[in-house]
């Protein structure tokens, strides 16, 4: 999972197809589900465009408390 400063609409447009819109935090603030290996694609290409994107625990120990 990552969180992306990105809109809804902007990420169900440009994420790819194995990635998902999991939760609709703020009106650019959106957290993304998918295959690890994708998420760290996704999350690099859009901090290489200057756009806020940042990987989050989602497993393990971490699972127990909501990472916001």
């Amino acid at each position: 999972m990552a969180a992306v400063g990105l809109s809804w609409e902007e990420v169900k447009a440009r994420a790819p197809a194995d990635i998902v819109a999991a939760c609709h935090n703020n009106v650019d603030s959106v957290t993304i589900s998918g295959p690890p290996a994708a998420i760290d694609k996704f999350v690099a290409e859009l901090s290489a465009e200057g756009v806020f994107a940042k990987k989050v625990a989602s497993s393990g120990e971490c699972t127990r408390y909501g990472f916001h």
